[in-house]
């Protein structure tokens, strides 16, 4: 899901803070710095994870597991054997978790910043 906005957006701190507010202790936040991009993990479980990556005027919210080494080597195999990356992800029994965590809070990000 991508969020766009004709203004720059908070802080990636800042909108850690309105989704601790609104949804007052149901996830867990943990903030990453990539350069130029700031990131946000929101955990509703180990499995059960969306990325919100801020950008100047625009948000881009995926599902994904928490980052681990074996993930990683599980989505390393699932691209060299199917060469798209995706099928174990679908094959997660926590799939239609992530999607509606997404959802929850895309919907809400989108409502609160566009």
């Amino acid at each position: 899901m991508v969020i766009n906005s004709s203004k720059i957006l908070p802080s990636i701190n800042d909108i850690a803070n309105t989704l601790q507010q609104r949804f007052s202790g149901r996830y867990a936040y943990n903030l990453f710095d990539f350069g130029n991009k700031q990131s946000l993990f929101v955990e509703k479980s180990w499995f059960v994870a969306i990325q919100v990556t801020r950008e100047e005027n625009r948000m881009i919210i995926e599902r994904t597991p928490k980052p681990s080494v074996i993930l990683v080597i599980c989505f390393l195999l699932d691209l060299i054997v199917t060469g798209s990356g995706n099928v174990l992800d679908r094959l997660f029994p926590f799939y239609s978790e992530r999607k509606k965590l997404e959802q929850e809070l895309g919907t809400f990000l989108e409502q609160e910043y566009q």
